[in-house]
């Protein structure tokens, strides 16, 4: 409905009903920076009912009966069967059953030709609504969330986020969900209130307001709790991954706070092809058959400046040691960090791999909000041990054929901040893929001292 429309009926309403005039701002549902105002759509038909009465057809009523035809539709969404599935519990079950059938006796009251069906629709609503003893189901909602499942030793507001692992986009659809059936249930009470009884309906908000803050601070712990899993969640999802674009769009679904980029790359293992470094938990990287990264932003985080690493190509390719570096990525990225340092900038992420014949991407995924800068240094030649590396070394000739040359480029991807803006997190780790580095050339000094005492022999 327009804010236009609503705020007329809002007025007629208080009109009416003088001593609600400051009920709708109390009693809404706060969470974070959102408020759900939980009696709008009460409000909308209560004003639409009264037109009704006076016998004016509002312009808006078709509106009206497709919100309430919507909502009797949504009795039978996916939300509610998961919810009422994994909770195993039939209160919600029944609260969601008897919203939905006086939602149709509304649909009716509404939909009614003639004064003498209205009147009568108008009866049954009230008496199935006490029949249903709707307002025990509705008192009971905002506990529900806290209640603990039989058979379980967890709450229903954390089993739910424990069985999505803590998806947040379930989260919020359950949150969602959960809302709008409490707001579908204060509309009613509201409804049979104002066309049964005299009971103050400016009284009866006042009690629900506790309630709603209550549900508010609820959902924000849930939210909190989750958030404060993400390490672990992140990890765990890289660490099964298999598909860099199915890992990017679950990424995107399970962490709605956060931008994700996604790279697989082969599973070489040396600093001469490959390098990262990272602050907090923005990077996470896995090596099974390959090196998977997925690294994430904030969504308020700032864009970068892209100047700050415009034209430095050439400063970046000098860095690299010769065909034989066997730490030329490393140096690269040494190299984009001190640029950066110099000029005020740090990283908070970083990924520098090489690119070229067999030693290519795999797949990479970057998402169209991403603050990520991208950095490609063409023409690169290196030379590598491409068999055992400890044959290759002592092979001056080349008789094995075990050294190669690959033509190239260095990639990056560069996650940056303002120095003096970015005060968490300030140690900088770095590391490739290769984990047992200094094992390998101890073995290789070693296996030179063995052929040099056996050259004298």
């Amino acid at each position: 409905m327009e804010v236009k429309t609503f705020m007329l009926i809002y007025l007629c309403f208080t009109c009416l009903f003088p001593a609600v005039g400051s009920v709708p701002i109390k009693a809404a549902l706060k969470i974070g920076a959102k408020v759900y105002n939980v009696v709008e759509f009460g409000m909308s038909v209560m004003g639409i009912i009264d037109n009704l009465k006076s016998g004016e057809t509002p312009s808006d009523l078709s509106e009206i009966i497709d919100e309430v035809s919507a909502k009797i539709d949504a009795s039978t969404t996916a939300i509610i069967k998961t919810v009422t599935l994994q909770s195993k519990l039939d209160r919600i079950d029944d609260a969601v059953i008897n919203i939905h059938s006086s939602l149709i006796d509304l649909k009716h009251i509404l939909q009614a030709t003639t004064k003498k069906d209205r009147d009568q629709y108008i009866q049954l609503f009230a008496a199935r609504f006490e029949e249903h003893h709707l307002v025990k189901h509705l008192r009971f909602l905002p506990e529900l969330l806290e209640y603990t499942i039989p058979g379980t030793t967890g709450k229903l507001v954390d089993l739910f986020a424990d069985q999505s692992r803590c998806n947040m986009t379930a989260i919020y659809a359950f949150r969602t969900f959960y809302i709008e059936l409490i707001s579908d249930g204060i509309s009613l009470e509201l409804l049979y209130l104002k066309l049964s009884t005299d009971v103050s309906i400016n009284e009866v908000l006042e009690q629900w307001n506790p309630s709603l803050v209550k549900i508010g601070q609820i959902f924000e712990t849930q939210e909190t709790k989750c958030k404060s899993k993400f390490e672990m969640y992140a990890e765990e999802d890289l660490r099964n991954a298999n598909d860099a674009l199915k890992l990017w769009t679950d990424n995107k679904i399970r962490y709605t706070w956060k931008t994700s980029d996604v790279i697989f790359l082969k599973p070489y293992g040396t600093l001469q092809f490959l390098y990262y470094s990272h602050r907090c938990n923005s990077l996470f990287w896995h090596r099974t058959n390959r090196n998977k990264f997925a690294i994430f932003s904030d969504k308020d985080q700032t864009k970068p400046n892209l100047k700050i690493l415009q034209n430095v190509e050439g400063k970046l390719k000098a860095s690299i040691q010769g065909e034989w570096d066997e730490n030329a990525a490393k140096n690269v990225g040494n190299a984009i960090e001190n640029h950066l340092k110099d000029k005020g900038y740090i990283i908070i992420s970083l990924i520098v791999f090489f690119e070229g014949g067999d030693i290519s991407s795999e797949r990479i995924k970057v998402d169209t909000n991403s603050p990520v800068i991208q950095l490609s240094i063409g023409d690169v030649k290196l030379r590598y041990c491409y068999e055992s590396g400890f044959e290759c070394k002592v092979d001056f000739f080349n008789w094995f054929g075990g050294k190669k040359s690959v033509y190239g480029r260095m990639r990056a991807f560069a996650y940056t901040a303002k120095a003096n803006g970015f005060e968490n997190c300030q140690e900088l780790k770095t590391g490739s893929s290769t984990q047992n580095e200094p094992f390998i050339k101890l073995v290789y000094i070693l296996l030179i001292l063995c052929l040099e005492v056996l050259r004298k022999i």
